[in-house]
């Protein structure tokens, strides 16, 4: 469901596009509807090295329970917000 690219730390860059930068890898957190709407802004901020792994587990953790069928009432009211006129 959600997936990081493979990161090279010696070189620091990704292995699957070395020349993009690490700082436009926002899309999987931005563009992901089931992230709260929230995440998914605050996504689009920097942030520090010592900032990243808190977030990146938090993220991985609500995608997973999200797989494993939790979240279901927030995700249906989530859903009719976002498609109700």
């Amino acid at each position: 469901m959600l997936e990081f690219p493979a990161y090279d730390d010696a070189t620091d860059t990704p292995l699957d596009d070395p020349d993009l930068p690490v700082c436009w890898r926002v899309y999987p957190i931005t563009k992901m509807r089931f992230f709260p709407p929230q995440w998914r802004m605050h996504a689009h901020r920097t942030f520090l090295p010592e900032q990243l792994p808190d977030h990146l587990r938090l993220w991985k953790e609500w995608a997973a329970a999200v797989a494993g069928g939790h979240h279901q009432g927030y995700l249906l009211g989530l859903y009719l917000s976002e498609t109700t006129p």
